[in-house]
């Protein structure tokens, strides 16, 4: 996470002899860029030295920074001196010393070194967004700004700082301040005092998630889903479909062209199983169509298809519903009415954006529904609902079915009809402000990506690569390259993600 602008190296620029210490980079939230042991560094520095496990501990130890820190400890000392030198132990020694320093500023630098530190750290534990972190330290820069005269003022006042923690000076620490001052190379160079900040960043629009309980453990809906597909939270199941985001989000699409293509291309096989009404036939054609599809359209399959056993079950899912479906006389009237009607669609309005006439789209609108009702009908009939395979129920998936048509038609509507529309088909939802809630960082065992997880879960769904992943149980750490991660579901033994040392549980 590097900083984009000078105002934000700058900031960065208050944690440098850290940075310096541990050999990271200037120009990166909390000294490290991305890479295998990044997260697990700074989630264990976090937890080692400050306690810090979660949102809830990481917000503490920042107001902990912000309100208190050592500067605070430095005043009262400042103002309980002994009267008689020679009884000063260190602390009251260091501040009788640099009193004039001290007083109205305490150790504010060896605070807000830390403080930045500390942000960068938690953003890459995962424990705070990016922009949220770069506000913080552009308050953190201002208040630098305003306390301190130069950069060599500030890394004065800060290595005191680390003489007062510990109790003694650091042979490094000379080396570190000459070079920050002198080095071409060096943030405290490259952006000198007094940069101007410009305004802080603003505050993120409150991001919305849609109202959902788990269909089977009850737990609420707490994490935005990355696509349209909404898993639990608490215990991995498919538990509803999330329009909205499906329409925001590039990839989460469902069958369109590509998938027309396919089908064109298969359609003698399909057109002569339907005449012998030869159902073993028609399956052979379906499951090579959509076979073909999930090959052709993978983002339009729900993350847990990037799994190949689960992959196969949903592609014999899908052809089931098309088998029984194309052989019924009455579900392919329905679909005649509706190639019929499509032609009848009108345009209205303005002609740059033109949007559809709402009565002839209403008839479409009511053939289709005739079309899917006799479509959850033969699927009950024929078992077709219970072959998903993430058992959800009949309801969801016929939101399922009803959003490849609301996603086409929605954009050409009126806002009122558009409206209209999503609360017929039951895709509005209702939609709440995002929580504020305390979260934990995990690694899936199978593909390495971040995982953050609300209080209590037992099983979530990486949509990265559509794994179970176990988090009721305490991550994992390799011998070998030390990477912490949770292994998949039901798995005690496997490789590393990282590097393929094999990792047991123990």
């Amino acid at each position: 996470m590097p900083a984009s602008t000078p105002a934000q190296r700058w900031a960065l620029g208050l944690a440098a002899v850290l940075t310096e210490l541990n050999k990271g980079f200037h120009h990166e939230l909390g000294g490290w860029g991305a890479g295998d042991h990044t997260v697990g560094w700074c989630r264990g520095v976090l937890s080692k030295s400050w306690g810090v496990t979660d949102r809830e501990s990481f917000d503490s130890a920042l107001r902990y920074l912000w309100h208190v820190g050592h500067r605070t400890e430095c005043l009262q000392v400042l103002a309980n001196l002994p009267a008689n030198p020679a009884e000063d132990d260190h602390k009251q020694a260091i501040a009788r010393e640099h009193r004039t320093d001290l007083e109205g500023r305490g150790l504010l630098a060896w605070d807000l070194g830390r403080f930045v530190a500390v942000v960068g750290w938690g953003c890459w534990a995962g424990y705070i967004p990016e922009s949220e972190a770069w506000r913080y330290l552009h308050g953190a820069a201002t208040w630098a700004q305003r306390r301190y005269r130069s950069w060599e003022d500030y890394g004065r006042q800060y290595e005191l700082g680390r003489i007062w923690w510990s109790g003694e000076e650091d042979p490094r620490m000379e080396p570190i301040l000459t070079k920050l001052l002198t080095d071409p190379q060096s943030p405290w160079i490259t952006t000198p005092w007094g940069w101007p900040l410009g305004a802080a960043p603003p505050a993120p629009t409150p991001r919305r998630i849609k109202r959902t309980q788990c269909r089977g453990c009850g737990a609420p809906k707490q994490l935005p889903p990355l696509t349209g597909w909404v898993y639990c939270d608490h215990c991995g199941a498919l538990t509803d479909w999330d329009f909205r985001t499906a329409c925001s989000t590039p990839g989460s699409a469902l069958p369109g062209p590509a998938y027309e293509a396919v089908l064109a291309a298969m359609r003698p096989k399909i057109e002569a199983a339907r005449t012998k009404r030869d159902v073993a036939a028609m399956r052979e054609a379906q499951i090579q169509v959509f076979t073909a599809w999930a090959e052709a359209c993978p983002a339009s399959l729900p993350p847990r298809a990037k799994q190949a056993d689960y992959r196969e079950k949903y592609v014999r899912y899908m052809a089931e519903a098309a088998v029984f479906s194309e052989l019924d006389a009455e579900w392919r009237a329905a679909g005649a009415d509706i190639a019929k009607l499509t032609t009848g669609i009108r345009f209205v309005g303005n002609p740059t954006k033109p949007k559809v006439a709402a009565e002839p789209f209403w008839k479409l609108t009511e053939a289709v529904e005739r079309q899917v009702q006799r479509g959850q009908a033969l699927h009950a009939e024929h078992g077709v609902v219970g072959m998903h395979p993430d058992g959800i129920p009949a309801e969801l998936q016929s939101q399922l079915t009803w959003s490849v048509y609301a996603q086409g038609w929605v954009p050409m509507l009126d806002d009122a009809n558009a409206q209209k529309l999503l609360d017929r088909t039951g895709l509005a939802g209702d939609y709440d402000t995002l929580p504020d809630i305390a979260t934990r960082m995990h690694h899936c065992g199978s593909c390495k990506a971040e995982l953050q997880t609300v209080p209590g879960a037992k099983c979530v769904v990486c949509e990265a690569c559509g794994t179970r992943v176990d988090v009721g149980h305490d991550d994992v750490s390799c011998l070998q390259c030390a990477f912490t991660f949770a292994f998949p579901m039901d798995v005690a033994r496997g490789k590393c993600p990282a590097c393929d040392t094999v990792v047991s549980r123990v």
